[in-house]
């Protein structure tokens, strides 16, 4: 059975954290039913969905649907928190959504028999499923109307007369110049198929790296860059991100930051001895049931099988377009998983073995659609169980401290080594 509720939102600002963290909260209430009581109810007899309206936006932003039952005791600051999975979001230059005009026929009966505007609805009530099913659609229609603008091109980080695969280790070195001249590299490894061990011919040259700025450049007027990114006129896709923001995304079950903790030797370009010791002290840390609703949310969301169902419903769907986002969405179920059986994360899957050939298989479109449906549905309820299971050993979120200790101790230590620094002598 599926339970829907209204979600009011202070500002988008909350709203656009929920959709990093996949995260929401309610209060207690005293004087009456509390809601996490009510959503712990629902969530133990069925699915149940949030629809989010920001306060004074006049209009409906979102669809999520709980991943995990709100916690039985609040937190310091007194919120019950639970995780969320996202069905459905607006773009940036439509972030107002579906307006209150369009559901002004749209009312929900009261226990005492009064008839309540939807747009009127208080935080959490209660709405009847086919009243929020018929929502929703609209809100669907609405969002599959907007047409985004494309983003004018920016010059590119870094060029080469040609960029050919033969040119892999020019590459590698040239990024790692430029991010040099930011600060300290302290991993360099491959980002799309290649970290998978499904990489083909064409496969495209995907780059992360992590890099720490100068303990004084923080302590500076002048804010180094937290993330640099490729651009369009750049010879090949990569991801730089400074290790405060790195240790950001993995305690908050960012996956592909977490995979890059998992990967073997013989993947990573280069791994300094700080990085090492993350890896060793902090890793195991990072597999989490928040972890799991993240992969979760990249295989089901509005990336993932929701984009699939608009391709499929196309008069000539691109047949290779929809191979690829199958082997995606498959591929991030298959490492949920791992995740999800307590095991350690193998994001490098190895050869020959049966999800290594499923993925490659379902790339190569060795699969009906229907066929691809099935095996996505079944990952799907074979992850959502386990992550429910009373016996899953998984935490709901990591455990920081231990991650805030290893980055405390890396930015002393490099403050302490700086000779131009007034206070190191």
């Amino acid at each position: 059975m599926d339970f829907y509720f209204v979600a009011k939102c202070a500002d988008f600002e909350a709203l656009n954290t929920s959709h990093t963290t996949c995260e929401w909260a309610s209060r207690r209430h005293e004087t009456t039913t509390s809601p996490h009581k009510l959503l712990q109810e629902c969530y133990s007899t069925g699915q149940v969905f949030l629809i989010f309206s920001v306060n004074e936006s006049k209009g409906w932003q979102g669809v999520a649907k709980l991943a995990t039952s709100p916690t039985e005791l609040p937190d310091k600051d007194g919120w019950h928190r639970f995780k969320l999975i996202w069905q459905l979001t607006f773009p940036d230059n439509h972030r107002n959504g579906l307006p209150f005009s369009e559901t002004a026929d749209m009312a929900v009966r009261k226990d005492n028999g009064e008839i309540l505007l939807l747009s009127k609805c208080r935080n959490y009530t209660q709405i009847p499923a086919d009243l929020a099913t018929k929502l929703i659609d609209k809100m669907k229609a609405c969002c599959q109307n907007i047409i985004v603008p494309p983003k004018p091109p920016k010059p590119a980080l870094f060029t080469l007369e040609e960029s050919d695969k033969s040119q892999f280790e020019l590459l590698w070195g040239k990024l790692n110049q430029v991010v040099e001249a930011k600060g300290r590299i302290l991993m360099t490894c491959p980002f799309g198929s290649q970290r998978y061990n499904l990489a083909n011919e064409n496969s495209d040259m995907d780059m992360f790296v992590v890099y720490m700025a100068s303990t004084r450049a923080h302590l500076s007027l002048t804010t180094p860059p937290l993330t640099m990114k490729s651009h369009e006129a750049d010879v090949a896709d990569f991801t730089v991100v400074e290790v405060k923001r790195f240790c950001d995304l993995v305690t908050s079950g960012d996956p592909r930051s977490i995979e890059t903790c998992f990967l073997p030797s013989c993947v990573i370009y280069l791994s300094s001895d700080e990085f090492k010791e993350f890896c060793d002290s902090c890793r195991k840390l990072l597999l989490t049931k928040e972890l799991v609703a993240k992969y979760l949310g990249d295989a089901l969301g509005t990336k993932g099988l929701k984009l699939l169902h608009k391709w499929l419903s196309q008069s000539v769907p691109d047949q290779g377009k929809i191979n690829k986002l199958f082997y995606i969405v498959l591929r991030n179920l298959v490492l949920a998983r791992q995740v999800a059986r307590g095991e350690e994360l193998q994001p490098h899957l190895l050869k020959d073995s049966p999800d290594w050939k499923l993925l490659l298989a379902t790339r190569a479109g060795q699969y009906t659609n229907e066929e691809m449906e099935e095996r996505v549905a079944k990952l799907k309820k074979e992850v959502e169980g386990l992550v429910s299971s009373p016996s899953c050993p998984l935490p709901d979120h990591c455990d920081v401290s231990q991650v805030e200790k290893w980055l405390l101790k890396i930015r002393c230590a490099d403050l302490c080594n700086d000779p131009n620094f007034p206070f190191t002598n």
